[in-house]
């Protein structure tokens, strides 16, 4: 079992348009960067015929940071990346594991400025999982 956060950094990896994206942290340098939290998601579920958890609903976030002072291009990648994962089809990634959704809890949005003027554009996705 492989965590939500690398298993989606594989589904934009793929893109190939994305840049550099990394895991659970944000650091200060390049300025240009993708990261992919993970929080609290929504309660598991049982499934017939198994004992324990069926299902399980993590959640993500996935923020772009640009160069200073440009909105535009971290909004672009941000919503390449809304799309790509709106559009993933039920079934196995990468990893193996089974992914039943994917699904975007809003447009993407603006976080504002870090303390370098970078703009931080950021979506937080729904995921529904085999557990």
């Amino acid at each position: 079992m492989s965590s939500p956060a690398v298993d989606i950094k594989g589904v934009l990896d793929a893109l190939g348009t994305l840049g550099d994206i990394r895991v659970g942290y944000i650091d200060g340098s390049p300025d240009v960067m993708g990261v992919i939290y993970e929080y609290g998601g929504l309660p598991t579920q049982g499934r017939l015929g198994v004992i324990g958890v069926g299902y399980e609903e993590p959640s993500i976030q996935v923020v772009f940071r640009g160069a200073p002072n440009d909105y535009a291009a971290p909004m672009i990648k941000a919503r390449a990346a809304w799309a790509a994962l709106a559009g993933v089809q039920p079934g196995a990634l990468a990893s193996g594991d089974v992914y039943l959704r994917i699904q975007p809890q809003q447009s993407p949005f603006s976080l504002g400025k870090d303390a370098n003027n970078r703009f931080e554009i950021a979506c937080n996705y729904y995921l529904e999982k085999e557990a």
